[in-house]
């Protein structure tokens, strides 16, 4: 079974639901966001080779893949498949992956080559999803004159340290200042995706790790947060 699968099935979300697969996906891809920014980016000279299909961050080499670009001028997203570049089809194996998912789940966003850019809908939500749903990859926002292409590249180096309780509670206050969420899809997708085991009741969702807890009132609004850091 396809990794996004065993994944998103384990959450039962509804995979044609953009809403709800953003809110599943963007705690797992946040903290490998930011990890990814201290132990790679930050003070590094990046370089990036089509040709070879390869990421440098000073003296360090990551395979990538093309995700797609956006366009400042006509303020348009178009996804890699497209391939208006003429790039080796090894560099658009994420992107077809993803248009393969669109097209059997009915998500306009992934099957669609090209459209409007929004708040919703833009460089970095579609990575986010397709970073964390597919493959656990980072992704690097590459910007030029008229526009920005998006690429993904899996680093282990990412993955070498535990998640810690300060990690999970940054992410969930920073993801929930940010963006509009479904926040027990949320909650339960950064936990199930962090390999942390947890219960679910009406009103609370608990992992043995660190003892952590989220509550939830009616509306399924996040009340409070408690852990054992």
């Amino acid at each position: 079974m396809p990794k996004e699968a065993m994944f998103l099935d384990k959450l039962g979300i509804d995979k044609s639901n953009w809403s709800e697969l953003f809110s599943a996906c963007v705690g797992k891809a946040t903290l490998l966001q930011k990890r990814a920014f201290k132990l790679l980016v930050e003070g590094s000279n990046w370089q990036v080779d089509f040709d070879s299909g390869k990421i440098y961050f000073d003296e360090r080499e990551f395979d990538m893949q093309f995700i797609g670009s956006e366009s400042f001028s006509s303020n348009t997203w178009l996804w890699g498949y497209e391939n208006i570049n003429g790039f080796d089809e090894r560099l658009l194996e994420l992107a077809n992956k993803a248009r393969e998912f669109g097209e059997k789940f009915g998500l306009s966003a992934f099957s669609t080559p090209r459209f409007e850019l929004d708040e919703n809908f833009n460089g970095h939500t579609i990575s986010m999803i397709l970073c964390t749903a597919f493959d656990e990859q980072n992704y690097y926002r590459i910007e030029y004159e008229g526009g920005a292409a998006y690429v993904a590249f899996r680093s282990d180096v990412v993955f070498e340290e535990p998640v810690l309780a300060n990690e999970i509670l940054g992410v969930v206050n920073e993801c929930l200042s940010t963006y509009e969420l479904d926040r027990k899809i949320f909650i339960k997708g950064l936990l199930l995706s962090c390999d942390m085991k947890f219960s679910e009741s009406p009103n609370e969702i608990v992992s043995d790790k660190y003892e952590l807890s989220f509550k939830f009132d009616e509306l399924n609004r996040l009340i409070n947060i408690s852990s054992k850091l």
